[in-house]
């Protein structure tokens, strides 16, 4: 599960990234992809977000298309986390109960109790 999760939140993060560093040219890849589509190299800060000033129309197109993937991988990883989050909860939940290990209330206060071994008196 845990795998699972680290997956699937990786997945969301670099196509996150990515998307953002297509539509607002955001940091780390946003200067790649600002340098890709300027008509001018040297006048690379007079592009702005959803403007077409110094913008290569060619460029741009081909641009938007390679970031409909990681749209795709974007969408689909939200969908699996919404899935496995509360499927964790309760798998968590479901543990603490059968195997009485006090898991959950050292998530919340830093200490875990064992419970006394009743045999060994």
């Amino acid at each position: 599960m845990v795998l699972a999760l680290l997956t699937l939140m990786s997945i969301q993060m670099v196509s996150g990234l990515v998307i953002a560093g297509t539509d607002i040219y955001y940091p780390p890849f946003g200067s790649y992809f600002t340098q890709s589509i300027a008509v001018d190299k040297d006048n690379i800060s007079t592009i702005k977000p959803y403007s077409k000033v110094n913008v290569d129309e060619k460029a741009y197109k081909a641009m938007r298309e390679i970031r409909k993937p990681f749209i795709t991988a974007h969408i689909y990883a939200f969908y699996g986390l919404i899935f496995l989050i509360p499927l964790h909860i309760v798998g968590v939940i479901l543990a603490e109960r059968k195997e009485r290990s006090a898991l959950i209330s050292a998530m919340f206060n830093g200490y875990k109790y064992l419970p006394k071994n009743t045999k060994d008196e």
